[in-house]
């Protein structure tokens, strides 16, 4: 499998030559029954009225063998992130959504800048 690459529990697809997106979605569906695949999502709440992830929402809804979907959720309020979850609750995957400046991701930044740790930019 050509597209693929893996090191550790995180894997990447490039575009290697010429696609045959059917054999690579059997091939996912195939492995998936071993090893439930989940897709990481960063999304910004703007994007939610976009054309964008309404598109791939859609497909999404689609896909057999993604297990999970992971939204990591940048910068919104409360009453935005409700909405997000409301958005992509269409979902069948089982859906997270992470809350990128909520209150319990900014306790654990929090904690880990008082420890001296350092964060990255």
């Amino acid at each position: 499998m050509s597209d693929f690459y893996q090191t550790g529990v995180i894997s990447t697809f490039h575009k290697l030559g010429v696609l045959n997106l059917d054999k690579l979605e059997a091939e996912l569906i195939w492995h998936s029954q071993d090893r439930p695949i989940a897709l990481v999502l960063p999304s910004l709440f703007s994007e939610i009225e976009g054309e964008a992830l309404n598109l791939i929402i859609k497909e999404l809804k689609e896909v057999r063998y993604i297990a999970e979907v992971v939204v990591t959720l940048g910068p919104c309020s409360r009453e935005e992130f409700q909405q997000a979850r409301d958005f992509f609750s269409v979902l069948p995957q089982k859906t997270t959504l992470i809350w990128n400046n909520g209150e319990k991701v900014s306790d654990v930044y929090r904690d880990i800048e008082e420890a001296r740790l350092p964060l990255g930019e």
